[in-house]
């Protein structure tokens, strides 16, 4: 019940976000009002203002709407199941069994309709599928969500886990045969050369596929391609940050052994 008691607070919450919106979209509305008197904004950005009052103020009523009906049928179905239990309590105290029988059933149902809202309010909630750190917000109050919006820079909300950081390294394929799996590698800032990050091997994705990130260079072709490896960041001590690039450099490999040519 406690545990009901919160989520309905947090409706609640929701509803007062809600109220902030109308707030704020009434206080733009006067705003234009002046500057369209003024002759200084078109009248359709009034218009639109208005619409957007009028959506805040529906979606405010049926916020609060919901917190009513919500917290109405939740202490119906708790005296329902009071009630439930004391008619037990009497049955049990020296009734015969079928009227037993018939208050357990009672009890369980309105457990049931109890479990049932506990569900209801939930499925209002937005959880994250596991523990992270928000990354990046997209979404302010007001704003509309787009439904199947999974790309970072369209997503809502980005979370990500920040305990370890690892490099995405491209290599062209034209340095490939001087690379080998598991060789060391150490990673340096964007311009600052003093600072060498120790890199350690996690493994490659062998698939070699077109470059994305170009450099904007004139030797540069698009239809290069590379090899993805993945490396993992062993110091801690100096700060990184999630999608920042860095310059990686790899120990080369060996070069192969020649067979000179027989005459």
């Amino acid at each position: 019940m406690q545990q009901t008691a919160g989520q309905i607070a947090q409706n609640r919450a929701l509803e007062l976000e809600a109220a902030w919106a109308v707030r704020d979209a009434e206080a733009r509305q006067r705003r234009l009002t002046i500057t369209v008197r003024a002759n200084a904004t078109p009248e359709e950005e009034l218009e639109r203002a208005e619409y957007a009052v009028k959506i805040a103020q529906s979606r405010q009523a049926a916020a609060q709407e919901a917190i009513v009906v919500a917290t109405a049928n939740n202490t119906a179905a708790k005296a329902r199941q009071q009630q439930a239990q004391a008619d037990l309590d009497t049955y049990l105290a020296g009734a015969w069994k079928p009227d037993v029988v018939k208050a357990e059933a009672l009890v369980a149902e309105a457990k049931a309709r109890v479990q049932r809202l506990e569900q209801e309010i939930a499925r209002r909630q937005v959880l994250a599928p596991r523990d992270a750190t928000v990354l990046r917000v997209n979404l302010r109050k007001g704003e509309f969500v787009v439904a199947g919006s999974s790309l970072a820079e369209s997503a809502v909300m980005v979370l990500g886990d920040v305990s370890a950081y690892h490099v995405r390294v491209d290599i062209d394929e034209f340095d490939l045969p001087r690379f080998k799996p598991g060789t060391e590698a150490v990673a340096f800032y964007k311009g600052d050369g003093r600072i060498a990050i120790p890199l350690e091997f996690v493994r490659l994705e062998p698939f070699v596929i077109p470059k994305r990130a170009l450099t904007n260079s004139q030797r540069e072709l698009v239809d290069t391609r590379v090899l993805q490896v993945i490396y993992k960041i062993t110091d801690n001590t100096h700060p990184v940050y999630v999608g920042q690039q860095m310059d990686v450099f790899i120990k080369a490999a060996p070069p192969a052994p020649t067979v000179a040519a027989q005459p």
